[in-house]
């Protein structure tokens, strides 16, 4: 076991629990100041009976394997990754019944990076206090998805689509993304990290090739221009309230990374690139 504690940041360093049935990695580090980040991985099988430790009102027998990533906060934290449970036994002190040959496996999110999915996972965030809160939000979502549509049109004003491809307009997009297409998109993301702008991309792994749907037996090459939009798309920031002086920032960075065509580019509503779902970059 080797823990670090410095400048208010607790850093497993390195966390090695062995013992019959248990081969366990902690590493990572836990913000203990004003942010308190979480960056923590915890990896391998465990005898189950060591949960009643820390569970004094359980009785837990098995064996489970973990293969866990936090992230986020320690108040909110962000778990992907897999928990397996084989042969488990569940009693809890008090009550005769007892949960018996337990077998399965629990998913967060279904992926370690959100990027590759070796299980079909859930992602869900809507509590009761969320939707309390969102019930006061909601009469201001008509102005913010206007904001929205006013930077998406001024993107297009300061001639980003000379640059890339960008989403074509249509009545009712809001743009919960702007997802641009470039075969650059390397080079263009690279400047715009190197100018302190954030960038994202999505799908990198398409849905049909991850290894969650593999039984649904997809071939690289089966779906070519899905494939194609992997590799090509990205996202730049967009935000209701935007400043226009971020957008003129954020398209002259794009600019010194790739040559103007001179011929505007769009890539229509209804086609794969335009319609990107997910965390957006701004």
């Amino acid at each position: 076991m080797k823990i670090v504690l410095a400048q208010q940041k607790l850093v497993f360093d390195e966390f090695h629990a062995l013992g019959e049935g248990t081969d366990l990695k902690i590493q990572g580090s836990v913000d203990l100041g004003a942010r308190n980040a979480l960056a923590v991985t915890v990896a391998g099988p465990i005898d189950a009976s060591l949960v009643s430790l820390a569970l004094p009102d359980a009785a837990l027998t098995g064996r489970i394997t973990v293969d866990v990533a936090a992230s986020g906060t320690v108040d909110v934290p962000a778990l992907s990754g897999t928990v397996r449970i084989e042969n488990g036994k569940y009693r809890l002190t008090g009550l005769t019944q007892i949960l018996d040959d337990i077998d399965g496996v629990i998913s967060f999110h279904g992926s370690r990076d959100k990027k590759d999915f070796d299980f079909v996972g859930y992602n869900s965030r809507l509590d009761e206090i969320q939707a309390g809160m969102l019930r006061i939000l909601l009469p201001r979502l008509a102005d913010w998805n206007r904001a929205r549509r006013e930077a998406a049109a001024r993107y297009v004003e300061l001639g980003l689509g000379e640059l890339v491809a960008v989403p074509e307009d249509e009545p009712g997009h809001i743009y919960h993304l702007f997802v641009c297409r470039s075969p650059e998109r390397d080079r263009i993301r690279a400047a715009l990290a190197e100018a302190g702008i954030e960038s994202a991309v999505y799908y990198t792994t398409p849905l049909h090739l991850q290894s969650a749907l593999h039984f649904l037996g997809y071939e690289p090459g089966s779906l070519p221009v899905t494939e194609e939009v992997a590799a090509d798309n990205f996202s730049l920031p967009l935000w209701p309230g935007i400043p226009a002086e971020t957008q003129e920032r954020v398209v002259d960075v794009v600019r010194s990374a790739v040559p103007s065509t001179g011929v505007g580019l769009t890539e229509p509503a209804g086609s794969a690139g335009a319609g990107f779902a997910g965390a957006g970059a701004g």
